[in-house]
């Protein structure tokens, strides 16, 4: 009995051996499969990052060609220069669509100022009413119809524009009349209050500025006369309605029988669109004042124009003698110039022969010429005559005698006469004790030597 379980006992560990050990194999060839695919895969990440960089920066790359260098900043230069064209175009494919006017709307009242200013009352009173949609549908319609009949009868609609064919009705405009118009009723009173535009706050401070920078520059007169004319182009604008009226009253019959009494000039419309009616308008006529300013300044510039043109032609004569004076005077400033530096140099040229004479002179007769007085005689500086002396080759070594300028100022030749005499004086001296024993050479040479040419020269 105890050898078969120990048997048994043998037999389960050798089967759990051998089954670890699969295990242990299974295991690392599941590592080691693992291990490879997944550094296969990080890799060819890798290689891939690389080779998407080396496309998109080509230049960091030396085994690249100049060629496809080149087409990549040809691509790179032509992206960066259409990329703001097709910013513009993804914006404008983007951007709200503004339509332009209707030609109804266009014949009523030509979009002017004063369809914003009587918009308030008329939704005010549609609102305190109770008027429904249908019925300010029928007012807007009729009002329509009110216009195509006084272009009929000849009555311009819209008062402050000329009858012409963009203001009379067309058949087109007429088949429109009879289509309902849309009517926004849910304005209030507390909102048409707050219609003042931004562009109001913008036209007074221009004129205000126009105003200041006028008076800084003493020209007052002009800046109230052009913020009176702004004053009053921007009431004829708001006096639209009255005109109309007018025009309605003196229309004929038919016309005051097709347009009731209470009928509103103007399609009324909401408030963010008469809002922007009233932006319009207001930019309108401040452009055109400023276009009337610029015209009014064109007008007195072109009568003044003959005036500044002779003014102009004035002063050009008179630039032009002063230039003429200018040259006249520096011409003769130059020849005055070279006529006394050619005075000058004959002078010149006559005082240095004068010199060279006269020092050659009295050398050839073995006398000492004084620089100085002769530097007087001539009018002339001491170190011009030497420097002539020179130039002229006086003052040098030639033959067998030298002339030399002494520290004393005196002008000497030296020959072989002078010299014998003062080697035989200097013998002399020496062999009679006369210079003692603090002997010097060359002083005693030059002693004796000035005292030879000083005697000779007495």
């Amino acid at each position: 009995m105890g050898q078969i379980l120990s048997r048994i006992v043998s037999l389960m560990t050798t089967i759990m051996g051998q089954m670890l050990s699969r295990i242990e194999s299974l295991a690392a060839m599941f590592h080691a499969v693992i291990t490879s695919k997944v550094s296969g895969a990080i890799n060819t990440i890798i290689h891939s990052i690389i080779r998407a960089l080396n496309i998109l920066i080509p230049f960091a790359t030396p085994g690249n060609s100049l060629v496809y260098d080149l087409t990549h900043f040809l691509v790179v230069v032509i992206i960066l220069y259409y990329a703001p064209v097709v910013h513009r175009w993804i914006r404008s494919a983007k951007a709200p669509i503004d339509h332009a006017p209707d030609p109804i709307q266009r014949i009523v009242n030509g979009q002017r100022l004063a369809t914003a200013q009587r918009l308030t009352p008329v939704t005010a009173q549609n609102t305190t009413t109770g008027i429904t949609t249908a019925t300010a549908n029928a007012q807007g319609a009729t009002a329509i119809q009110r216009a195509v009949a006084m272009a009929d009868h000849g009555v311009n609609p819209t008062p402050g524009l000329p009858v012409t064919d963009s203001n009379v009705a067309t058949a087109a405009d007429r088949s429109m009349a009879a289509q309902p118009i849309a009517v926004d009723l849910q304005d209030t009173p507390q909102e048409g209050a707050r219609r003042r535009s931004a562009w109001d706050i913008i036209i007074e401070e221009d004129l205000r500025r126009r105003a200041a920078l006028a008076a800084a520059s003493g020209n007052m007169s002009d800046s109230e006369d052009s913020t009176a004319r702004m004053r009053a182009y921007t009431e004829s604008e708001s006096s639209a309605a009255a005109a109309q009226r007018a025009e309605l009253e003196a229309a004929p019959a038919a016309v005051r029988e097709a347009a009731p009494a209470t009928a509103p000039a103007a399609r009324p419309v909401g408030a963010k669109k008469a809002k922007s009616l009233a932006r319009k308008e207001q930019r309108r006529a401040y452009n055109e004042f400023i276009r009337e300013e610029a015209e009014r300044k064109r007008r007195e510039d072109e009568k003044d124009q003959e005036e500044r043109e002779k003014v102009a032609e004035e002063e050009r004569a008179v630039r032009r003698q002063i230039h003429l004076a200018l040259q006249n005077k520096e011409r003769a400033d130059r020849e005055l110039k070279r006529a006394l530096e050619l005075e000058a140099k004959v002078k010149e040229d006559k005082d240095r022969v004068a010199v060279i004479k006269l020092v050659t002179r009295s050398l050839d007769e073995g006398n000492p010429v004084d620089v100085a007085e002769v530097a007087e005689a001539i009018d002339h500086s001491v170190q011009w005559v030497i420097q002539q002396l020179r130039f002229e080759g006086v003052l040098s070594h030639k033959d067998s005698s030298s002339t030399i300028v002494t520290r004393n100022g005196m002008i000497v030749r030296i020959g072989k006469d002078q010299i014998k005499e003062m080697y035989k004086r200097i013998a002399r001296d020496l062999d009679n004790g006369a210079f003692g024993d603090d002997f010097a050479p060359l002083e005693a040479m030059g002693h004796v030597l000035a005292d030879i040419v000083t005697r000779d020269n007495i």
